[in-house]
């Protein structure tokens, strides 16, 4: 276990220390025009697992009963190291922000600390955190939003710039966060799931340069310009949400198939072989690497430059003051595509390849071990050896456009807000599924036999070289989507004793365009193994779409000045599986979400929470991970 002095706790005594009546900094001289105001919050929260772990999504290696045996043990850790009724989040956390102005020109800083308990202190079920998972989920400080801004007038026209690390948000989209004309700021998974977290942590701060310009009361234009690319932040290996080992900061190998354990496979049971046979001819008893690629290289990280975005608004006043706005951005991907570099050219010739598997067979054989069992082990350890051999990496591509509309308005009659968005993708990189890889990879590799040891009757040893050995495999295809949204939000007053009751729902649909026929390409949907073809509507598809629902009610006054906030929110995919990081939808899937607030004197908030997975089978792979949340904060 890693363990960290818990050095962050100063924040929270500091923070309990102060008067319960104060704000926390608040200063203004009128004759110099100095404003300074420091905004504390403190939070303590908890996350409860609710549900046992669903051994089908589990890998047969890791006691699972995935029907598949190419499930493989990358997607596994998150539900296995923690169980039903244990805490997966204990944790205090302290958030300020510093407002600092001067006649037009301003100073903004927000930054956090936390310290997570049951991560930082107690040893997991399985899978232990690394560095990257416990600044995740065990203790870490950092600064968020820091820039500078001015507000100034050119020619009657009000400007305003902001400098430094921020927040863009374009669209109109409460629910589908990152899908349409959102595009400027990636996402802060892991921060956002905390049970502290507010809406403000989804959104990770990048560095760039904002303007807006009201050319008329009616007429506003807003740009800005990155001058630094940063990714989305994933759950890192083995914490409570990871769903892949491979994808996140701290992906260390591929486990290829469900059958061998990413701890380490002992072959001398799993082929039935002696272990002195088996060592007689150089297979060890126990490999830890069994079947799985171990070299991870460097991420061919997007550029900082080339990241720019425009947007025009206009609000339209004989129409309920409706608001249009058409955007456009350049942008680079914040999310990871697999690349797969093959191994060396000995493995085609001496290993993976027919001569090399007798040639392993026949000594077997001599040692004692009978043909039938001869043969799988000579097969799977030459194959074991050449994943060995071939490393993976993850890249960013860059230059996507986005060409993008929105709108919202209300109607005089219901008060009812409508709102919506549509947003083109061009060349945006789709992953293909690693199966339809295997030729580019193995010589001879069809869906019907995707592993065929390679055939030197058939590839001369130049073809193997040049085409294979070592070769760089990108698996990705370039197509365009389009994002669609439609909304309402509706104020339905008074209900059952409450003081005012809110709805609000979304549809959204993707749509990929000039999509490859599944008989030729299958571009990749969670969850799937390298060797799985089948079936069909596991694999991403050209169209996709679900919908959002959300509700809550206001009581004021209960009791003592306490107000109460009941909410439930209910997502459904209803069609369609959207390829592995273009989009938000998996058929079948669905969350509820229930929750309870109590505000007192708007400083004091306790909430409570309970959220359940469920559908899309085996392909959710979140689907057991119901929790129960808590948390209380304090504004000073």
């Amino acid at each position: 276990m890693i363990n960290k002095q818990p050095q962050l706790v100063w924040v929270w005594l500091v923070a309990i220390s102060l008067p319960m009546n104060a704000a926390a900094f608040d200063y203004r001289d009128a004759d110099t025009g100095i404003e300074v105001l420091f905004d504390f919050e403190a939070a303590y929260g908890f996350r409860m697992r609710t549900e046992d772990t669903d051994l089908s999504l589990v890998s047969p290696a890791h006691g699972g009963t995935r029907l598949a045996a190419g499930r493989s043990g990358n997607l596994d850790d998150g539900t296995l190291n923690y169980d039903k009724g244990e805490l997966v989040s204990n944790m205090f956390r302290a958030t300020g922000e510093l407002t600092v102005g001067w006649r037009n020109l301003g100073l903004f800083i927000r930054g956090y600390a936390f310290y997570d308990y049951e991560n930082e202190r107690n040893d997991r079920e399985r899978t232990e955190l690394g560095k990257v998972a416990l600044d995740q989920v065990g203790s870490d400080a950092e600064l968020l939003d820091v820039y500078l801004s001015a507000r100034f007038t050119v020619s009657e026209v009000p400007l305003h710039l902001r400098l430094g690390d921020q927040v863009v948000t374009w669209g109109e989209s409460r629910f589908f966060p990152g899908s349409g004309v959102d595009v400027a700021n990636p996402m802060n998974i892991p921060l956002y799931q905390q049970p502290t977290s507010t809406l403000r942590d989804l959104r990770k701060p990048v560095g760039m340069l904002w303007g807006t310009a009201q050319i008329t009361p009616q007429l506003i234009i807003e740009a800005y310009y990155q001058y630094d690319w940063e990714e989305s932040e994933l759950p890192a290996s083995g914490t409570y949400f990871s769903s892949n080992d491979a994808a996140p900061q701290d992906g260390a190998f591929i486990q290829a198939e469900g059958f061998a354990s990413q701890f380490g496979t002992n072959l001398s049971e799993f082929y039935g072989i002696p272990a002195e046979t088996l060592e007689a001819v150089g297979i060890q008893a126990f490999d830890p690497n069994f079947y799985q690629v171990t070299q991870r290289l460097p991420d061919d990280s997007a550029s900082d430059s080339g990241q720019f975005g425009v947007t025009v608004q206009t609000i339209l006043t004989h129409f309920n003051d409706s608001k249009i706005a058409l955007h456009y951005a350049q942008y680079h991907a914040k999310l990871p595509s697999f690349g797969l570099v093959g191994p060396s050219l000995s493995n085609y010739v001496t290993g993976y390849s027919e001569p090399g598997i007798e040639k392993l067979k026949r000594e077997l054989i001599r040692e004692g071990a009978g043909p039938v069992k001869s043969t799988a082990a000579a097969t799977l350890t030459q194959l074991s050896a050449a994943l060995n051999d071939a490393s993976f990496f993850y890249q960013y591509p860059d230059d996507i456009e986005m060409l993008g509309l929105s709108f919202n308005t209300t109607t005089m009659g219901t008060g009812t807000a409508y709102f919506g968005e549509v947003a083109h993708h061009f060349d945006v990189p789709m992953p293909i599924h690693s199966g339809d890889v295997l030729p580019d990879i193995i010589p001879g590799a069809t869906r019907e036999d995707p592993l065929p040891p390679v055939d030197l009757n058939q590839f001369t040893l130049a073809e193997l070289a040049t085409e294979y050995a070592n070769v760089r495999i990108d698996p990705i295809i370039y197509l365009d989507k389009t994002f669609a949204l439609i909304g309402a939000t509706q104020f339905l007053g008074p209900l059952l004793g409450a003081s005012q009751t809110l709805v609000n729902i979304e549809f959204a649909s993707l749509t990929i365009w000039d999509m490859p026929d599944r008989s030729e390409l299958f571009l990749a949907g969670p969850g799937l193994a390298v060797t799985d073809f089948k079936p069909r509507s596991a694999f991403a598809s050209s169209s996709s779409w679900g919908y959002r629902v959300g509700g809550g009610m206001q009581y004021n006054n209960v009791y003592g000045g306490i107000n109460l906030r009941p909410r439930i929110l209910w997502a459904h995919d209803v069609y369609g599986v959207s390829p592995v990081g273009v989009g938000p939808f998996l058929e079948g899937r669905k969350a509820l979400t229930l929750g309870l607030q109590a505000e007192y004197l708007a400083r004091l908030k306790l909430d409570i929470a309970y959220t359940q997975y469920s559908g899309a089978d085996q392909w959710n792979l979140i689907n057991d991970r119901d929790n129960l949340s808590f948390s209380v904060r304090y504004d000073f």
